[in-house]
């Protein structure tokens, strides 16, 4: 009996470091690696997307930059005059399913934030 409980506490502990280790290196955090488990991925991307790519944006690069690596993002919004949110995922089964969000927010042409998790739906 007691073998069985150690090989049992064996096993989980292996499941939850194979887990831990998964879902820390997910672009989407151990939060969304969670969810990616759990939930349905309904995610379509920009015709270039990758998740190396899209690691590859960085704060201050211009908004043609991340075009050419990622390719045209799916959908722009208009913040203000001079800021634009560029997503480059978008659910596939519409709104209110879950999906990866990928997002720049570009700020008088150049990359001001970018956004990576796994939106939960209603």
């Amino acid at each position: 009996m007691k073998l069985l409980r150690r090989i049992f506490w064996i096993f989980i502990i292996i499941l939850v470091s194979v887990f831990s280790f998964k879902s820390y290196n997910s672009i989407d955090g151990i939060l969304g690696g969670a969810y990616g488990l759990f939930f349905s991925n309904e995610t379509r991307y920009s015709s270039r997307y990758s998740d190396d790519k899209f690691k590859a944006i960085t704060i201050g690069m211009k908004r043609q930059e991340v075009v050419d690596v990622l390719g045209e993002p799916l959908s722009v919004y208009q913040i203000d005059t001079n800021s634009i949110y560029l997503r480059f995922s978008e659910t596939t089964k519409g709104p209110g399913r879950e999906f990866r969000v990928r997002g720049v927010d570009i700020d008088h042409d150049t990359v001001k934030e970018k956004y990576a998790f796994f939106y939960v739906g209603d």
